[in-house]
């Protein structure tokens, strides 16, 4: 049972866990495991049982809506952080007032409220930038400027061989302002380090930026893949963060591979534009033309020495290939 911060209902008999969530609106995200084609017809067979019903339909007959209506005037097409960047201070600030009415701060937030309260931006208050003083009005104006401020620091974040690396509290944020909106612009739904952790690399191991002018090499030495109790993969994404098409409809590479290992057992991954050659096929990830960045994703990392958790497993750089 999924259940909003303010309610105290009765929980049917045959539910085994209430979840409290701590806002008014959820996000649930599915994953499961499939280890290659062979997986997917029973991992659809299992999607397919997948059910969401309201409470008040509970052991009932339900069949949900067809779709969900969008409310009249709601743009779909733009998208969300595209919006919010191009809202003005009144525009931005108002919604703030009106989402915290229904998304409660958590306590750790009151200092950051009190202050936000000074300037009239309060829960579920209509926010009004014209009757603020001409300097408060123009200060707040100013601080729009703070969302190319964030897409800069977030490639400024501390990085190993490469790749940004995710802060420990990463998902669990508490009042580090910056991370959190810095994350909510760039990873919204990010997940807790113990069950995923996903280093991303603009850079190679020289700290210059990956150009398809280029090709890189990753490369694992023996036993020195990512330690994971589930499964790793590299994923490939273009500077706006969507997947590239390619000759081989090969967005990933994950451990479930049939890679093809070199003599003394370690591992080669080529990154780049075009093919290494077809006996190196297996072991490619397409790159598009341009820039573009890598992300691995470690899931449910293995807490035994050396750890990804600890810091003492780190991931190799993307280096140059000759």
């Amino acid at each position: 049972l999924i259940a909003g911060p303010g309610w105290n209902g009765t929980t049917p008999a045959d539910v085994k866990q209430v979840y409290h969530s701590p806002t008014r609106f959820v996000w649930v995200n599915g994953q499961m495991q499939a280890n290659g084609p062979d997986d997917y017809d029973v991992v659809n067979a299992l999607q397919k049982q997948y059910k969401l019903t309201p409470l008040s339909a509970w052991g009932q007959p339900y069949t949900p809506p067809a779709e969900a209506p969008v409310a009249a005037g709601v743009d779909t097409k733009t998208p969300p952080t595209v919006q919010v960047q191009k809202m003005d201070a009144g525009a931005f600030f108002g919604r703030l007032a009106r989402l915290m009415k229904d998304t409660p701060p958590a306590p750790a937030d009151a200092p950051m409220v009190a202050k936000l309260k000074a300037l009239g931006i309060a829960p579920g208050n209509n926010f009004d930038l014209a009757k603020l003083d001409p300097h408060t009005a123009k200060g707040l104006q100013r601080a729009m400027d703070g969302f190319a401020l964030l897409q800069k620091g977030v490639k400024m974040l501390k990085t190993e061989n490469g790749w940004i690396v995710i802060p420990k509290d990463f998902a669990n944020y508490g009042t580090d302002y910056m991370t959190r909106a810095g994350i909510a612009l760039i990873g919204l739904g990010g997940i807790q380090p113990v069950d995923i952790t996903y280093p991303t690399a603009f850079n190679d191991g020289e700290n210059k930026p990956l150009d398809a002018a280029n090709r890189y090499l990753l490369h694992f030495d023996k036993g020195q893949e990512p330690p994971v109790n589930a499964f790793w993969s590299v994923t490939m994404y273009n500077p706006e963060s969507f997947f590239v098409a390619n000759s081989l409809n090969r967005y990933a590479l994950s451990n479930w591979m049939p890679f093809k290992r070199n003599a003394d057992g370690s591992l080669d991954l080529y990154i780049q534009k075009d093919s290494p050659g077809k006996d190196k096929e297996t072991n490619w990830l397409p790159a598009p033309a341009g820039g573009f960045n890598v992300t691995m994703r470690m899931y449910w990392p293995s807490d035994k020495a050396p750890s990804i958790i600890d810091g003492s497993w780190k991931p190799p750089a993307l280096k140059k290939a000759s």
